[in-house]
């Protein structure tokens, strides 16, 4: 005998002599028949009978080339270590094909067979060219991958350039001493195993958009690329491509992509008919959003030029939301809103399926790394617990809200508390203020069982270098997590015998709960007042800063009468102690800091009565102060002006001299009565040719105390085609060109150019949607054309609009069908010819989330309305679920109070509804994503050489280097520090 092999290489030997054997390892000793594994078996495959004994045993196979068998055992056994194997001989004439061997630990049962290319299931593992630059245990070469671990690897990313494929890392082709690069280090594990089929992934996130469209849109740029595949894969020994196109939008990049992938099939059977080689793989790594897959893949037609579909089956929650979520959950929580239950494993495939791909060809995608989150407290830790951000970096992948599976076991062994949640099949733990969800063995052998279950072609893992390759982290099996994939698809057991890990034993376990006193209501004056009384005759409209002491409420509306103010009638008897205005009233009791504003305008007073009343300053005046007396003796704690909306020169000076007066009369009556000054507000709508056009935002903007940005009703029946009411970002496609410009977003910009102080702007949001009846209902998508208003909601009664609580009914409905623009960052729904678009938790976290106010500098938020959210908890998500997600998105935030009007001193303190900008910190200019597109750009860090931005369209995302690395703006790549002449030293 040699000297004995490293432990790593006996592993892979023994793992090489089960493949080769087709024996799973079982306890030695025992008996037993072996049998086929499968009658479908390749012809070629090995298939043995034959006795187990306790130490000597006799392997025959049926005819087959024994010529592979007899070098790999004669190359491999002699470095098996002394107590696995002390002799192996091939013996027999070539028709007898007898190999004995003397195993201990080796003997007979189930055949285990590694399923290549040609049939059987696929295990296909991503390699990530980048994983080299990890620290410490995290560091991941070729050396640590097994050449049978998986039926296929792919390696991740190729590049290109000139439309052609081209290397990404400088080490791809080569090493820097001249030795093998990447690609020949991965592509040489097939002289090891040949049944291993390796493929070479272009595109990637970082990868982004712009180069794909501009390959594919054109018919020599395209079949430049097409015709130049086949020969860079041959010539670096690659088996096929995967194309990772991150993600086609709209209907031209649709069918490009669909024509890319019809002409890369038909170029690779064509060199496979000229070369007699066996033809290239094509595969594709495609997404789970469901408006992402309508919009940007035609399914059928991939299906039929695809290899296979690696569907990325995780990411469906993550540091970009303000709740925890597990990110690729086998089933969604029942819990979740209607949105969120379409975010699970389970339900993508079906989608999948059901818009035309064959199960043979899916192969599921499984993460070996977590998502993780901070919580906002450690008394709710739970799923859908409020959050302020990612979790904390890893040792060693170093990124802000995602861990590796060695890291994450390094957590659970330290303490950290696992729970097993039963609905989403799914293990999650919790550590002090840190969340993490993520996959272990039991999680994903249960989705084994599905794959088993539907069909489908195997799994995929993202990524082999973040399983616990090398047992240092989960103190367990070598790449836990993918050989139990293995073994539940193939039938290959661990060659270690190591047993799964039970971590609900092994890590800390949730403490008993502690019975606590019920949460204090959401808002008092909706939890207080009859559900019934508000729906019927008040409209509560509400104003929300980055605290939840500033709540804000508007009646809605008070009239004119004789140039008096006249409150909404509900509030006539309001020496009635039942009635709505005493109980709002009494709601002051309960909480001091809440304000309540009498909203005068809206729909009850049209302009020719706001022009009559500004027609004189004497008669405006009159008004003003008799106003100001009435609030005093109502109680009440201040005005909205609500003219909707002035028109013209006239108009326009009219309503800053009205704004004008309300602000000095409230001015002089606070301090001639030393008592808080009255609040006055102003609503203004979303509009940006309005803004610009029928206001002086500046004057106005000096006087008011908050801007109510009305930032929906952007679109209505009078457009023949539908349209989202309130998108935040504007649908770029939108003809005339005017409508370009309808969004939350514009609107915002808009008002801030011209001259609104940001900190004072509150942007409106709707807690109803607005409804069409399609044309035809083969048309549903943004745009489609209408035939007027959708049918009157149950409850509300009116043609083309619907409360949020309806529309959770409609959710519920079988055959409605719940779309998220990506473009536009909205939902909408449709059953038959209705059609409705409106906002929903999702939507509305992405309007205040931290990022955009903080780019905007943004004051706070405004709710139209409360009565219409769904105030009894019918929906699923408890009471308010609309009011609750805005709250917890801007639980915490603070702004500095940069402007406060004509009374305010300047260096007034910070106060709560605002947030610092961005350029506050030192001398930097902020990173602004500006392009519509969605391409992707990459932006230095002005502050951090070790962190960049990645913007995709107008979404910026902060991102990490590897450890060691900065950011070199000038190649869009993480570089060594002596290359980026800012970041020495």
């Amino acid at each position: 005998m040699q000297d004995v092999a490293p432990p790593h290489t006996a592993r892979k030997t023994l793992q090489l002599l089960q493949e080769l054997f087709g024996c799973r390892v079982i306890s030695k000793g025992s008996e037993k028949q072996w049998v086929p594994h499968s009658p479908d078996l390749n012809p070629l495959d090995f298939w043995f009978w034959g006795a187990c004994k306790d130490s000597d045993s006799v392997y025959h196979n049926k005819p087959g080339s024994l010529q592979e068998l007899r070098l790999s055992v004669e190359q491999y056994v002699r470095e098996v270590t002394a107590d696995t194997a002390e002799s192996c001989s091939l013996t027999g004439p070539e028709d007898g094909r007898v190999v004995t061997c003397r195993l201990c630990r080796f003997c007979c049962g189930d055949v285990g067979v590694n399923h290549g290319a040609e049939g059987g299931r696929k295990v296909v593992c991503y390699y990530t060219n980048w994983s080299q630059y990890r620290p410490g245990l995290g560091k991941f070469l070729p050396d640590n991958l097994d050449p049978f671990l998986c039926t296929h690897i792919v390696f991740a990313f190729s590049s290109m350039s000139e439309n052609r494929l081209s290397p990404f890392e400088e080490n791809d082709l080569a090493m820097p001493d001249g030795g093998p690069g990447l690609y020949e280090q991965v592509t040489a594990f097939k002289q090891v195993n040949p049944k291993l089929r390796v493929l070479l992934a272009l595109g990637g996130w970082s990868f982004g958009t712009k180069k794909f469209r501009d390959m594919t849109r054109n018919r020599y740029n395209r079949r430049t690329f097409v015709y130049s595949v086949a020969p860079y894969l041959r010539d670096k020994n690659f088996d096929g491509l995967d194309l990772d196109w991150e993600y086609p939008k709209g209907a031209t990049d649709k069918n490009n992509f669909a024509q890319l992938c019809r002409e890369l099939r038909e170029s690779f059977e064509e060199e496979a008919e000229q070369s007699g080689l066996q033809r290239l793989l094509l595969t594709a790594a495609v997404p789970v959003g469901p408006d992402t897959v309508r919009r940007g893949y035609d399914v059928r037609e991939l299906a039929r030029h695809l290899d296979l579909f690696h569907l990325m089956a995780y990411d469906f929650h993550g540091q970009w939301e303000s709740q925890t979520g597990h990110h690729s959950p086998l089933n969604a929580p029942l819990r979740d809103v209607a949105h969120r239950r379409q975010l699970s494993v389970n339900a993508s495939v079906q989608m999948w399926m059901d818009m035309g791909a064959p199960a043979h060809k899916i192969v599921l995608g499984v993460p070996t790394y977590g998502r993780s989150f901070t919580l906002a407290t450690t008394t709710n830790t739970g799923v859908n617990a409020p959050t302020r951000g990612g979790g904390a970096p890893g040792p060693f992948t170093n990124e802000e809200g995602i861990l590796a599976y060695y890291e994450i076991c390094q957590r659970l062994l330290s303490g950290a508390v696992y729970i097993w949640d039963y609905e989403m099949s799914a293990p999650y733990l919790v550590d002090g203020d840190q969340w993490v969800g993520f996959d272990d063995e039991r999680s994903v052998r249960m989705k084994m069982d599905f794959v088993k279950e539907l069909g489908l072609a195997g799994a995929m893992v993202w990524a082999v270098d973040m399983d616990d390759f090398t047992t240092a982290g989960c103190q367990g099996a070598v790449y836990p997590l993918i050989t139990a994939i293995r073994e539940e698809l193939l039938g290959v057991a661990r060659p270690d015998l190591a047993p799964d890990i039970n971590w609900s034993e092994v890590a800390g376990r949730p403490e008993p709960p502690i019975p606590t006193n019920p949460p204090e209501p959401l808002l008092p004056v909706l939890s207080q007042l009859s559900a019934a009384d508000i729906l019927a005759i008040l409209t509560a409209h509400v104003t929300l800063t980055l605290t939840s002491a500033r709540t804000w409420f508007g009646l809605a509306f008070a009239g004119l009468s004789q140039d008096r103010l006249q409150l909404p009638s509900p509030d006539q008897r309001r020496s009635d102690p039942d009635s709505d205005y005493q109980q709002l009233l009494r709601l002051k009791e309960v909480n001091a800091d809440l304000k309540i504003l009498v909203s005068l305008g809206g729909s009850v007073v049209d302009n020719e009565q706001f022009r009559e009343l500004t027609s004189s300053d004497y008669r405006m005046n009159t008004f003003v102060y008799d106003t100001v007396d009435s609030i005093r003796r109502l109680r009440l704690d201040g005005l909205e002006l609500a003219w909707e909306y002035p028109s013209g020169n006239e108009d326009r000076d009219a309503y800053s001299r009205l704004v004008k007066e309300f602000r000095l009369a409230f001015n002089s009556e606070a301090s001639a009565n030393e008592r808080a000054r009255l609040l006055l507000t102003a609503s203004l709508p979303g509009f940006p040719a309005d803004l610009q056009n029928e206001y002086n935002i500046r004057e106005i903007s000096e006087h008011v105390d908050l801007l109510n940005l009305l930032a929906f009703d952007l679109h209505d029946t009078l457009v023949d085609v539908v349209r989202h009411g309130a998108p935040l970002f504007p649908l770029q496609s939108a003809t005339p060109q005017e409508q370009r410009y309808l969004s939350v977003d514009d609107a915002a910009r808009t008002l801030l150019e011209e001259g609104a102080a940001p900190e004072k702007i509150l942007i409106g949001l709707a807690t109803y949607g607005r409804s069409f009846t399609l044309k035809s209902q083969d048309q549903y998508d943004i745009d489609a054309p209408h035939l007027g208003a959708g049918k009157a909601g149950k409850y509300t009664g009116d043609p083309g609009f619907a409360a949020y609580f309806e529309i959770c009914e409609l959710l519920d409905q079988e055959n409605t069908t719940l779309v998220w623009d990506a473009e536009q960052q909205v939902p909408f729904a449709f059953n038959g010819d209705y059609w409705v678009g409106f906002d929903d938790e999702k939507s509305l976290e992405k309007k205040v989330q931290v990022e955009w106010l903080r780019e905007l500098g943004l004051g706070g938020v405004s709710i139209w309305s409360a009565d219409l959210d769904d105030f009894s908890g019918a929906c699923g998500g408890g009471r308010y679920p609309l009011m609750s997600a805005v709250r917890e998105a801007l639980r915490g935030y603070r702004v500095r109070y940069t402007y406060d009007g004509v009374t305010v001193t300047p260096g007034a303190s910070s106060r709560p509804g605002a947030i610092l900008p961005l350029t506050a910190v030192g001398a930097a200019e902020p990173v602004t994503c500006t392009d519509g597109d969605n391409d992707v750009t990459y932006h230095r860090d002005p502050l951090d050489c070790r962190h960049y931005y990645l913007c995709q369209g107008r979404v910026r995302h902060r991102m990490p280097c590897p450890s060691g690395l900065v950011f070199n703006e000038e190649q869009s790549v993480c570089d060594w520090p002596e290359n980026v002449e800012r970041c020495w030293g």
